[in-house]
């Protein structure tokens, strides 16, 4: 077994106390750290159901990691949705996906939208398709 040096055999010798109260503390904030990583955060969802939101029935959204869901809710109007619908959601940091479903009447639409906790702010879903005027389609670039 080779051996430590004279000089480094006395510093330690010397300060072991110091060194074993600053290791301690090194692992002390790396075991917080991991903790703190891993704790669920709320996520603020912000859905866009579009101009035509009053012939929104019900919507759901099914949160999941991996294809396991892990967290959902479901929203009833019987008078139309209003235009945005908001909802907050407690997840721990990772790649999820949001699987939504939108009812006009029987009619249903599925939209899928990725995302990675943590995020700053709202995060917003716009749920519709904007149709392009005739007159925007037949624009040409270049004439």
């Amino acid at each position: 077994m080779p051996s430590v040096p004279e000089p480094l055999s006395k510093f330690i010798k010397t300060h072991r106390r110091r060194i074993a109260r600053v290791v301690a503390i090194i692992a002390f904030g790396v075991v917080g750290y991991h903790i703190w990583s891993s704790t669920p955060r709320d996520v603020e969802f912000r859905f866009d159901l579009g101009p035509r939101h009053e012939r929104v029935t019900s919507m759901w959204v099914s949160y999941q990691e991996e294809g396991e869901e892990v967290g959902g809710v479901r929203f009833d109007h019987r008078r139309g949705s209003p235009r945005l619908q908001s909802h907050v959601v407690s997840l721990a940091p990772g790649r999820y996906a949001a699987v939504i479903g939108v009812y006009q009447g029987d009619r249903l639409k599925r939209h899928r939208r990725s995302f990675v906790v943590p995020t700053e702010g709202v995060l917003r879903m716009r749920l519709f398709e904007e149709r392009l005027s005739q007159h925007s389609s037949r624009h040409r670039l270049g004439n």
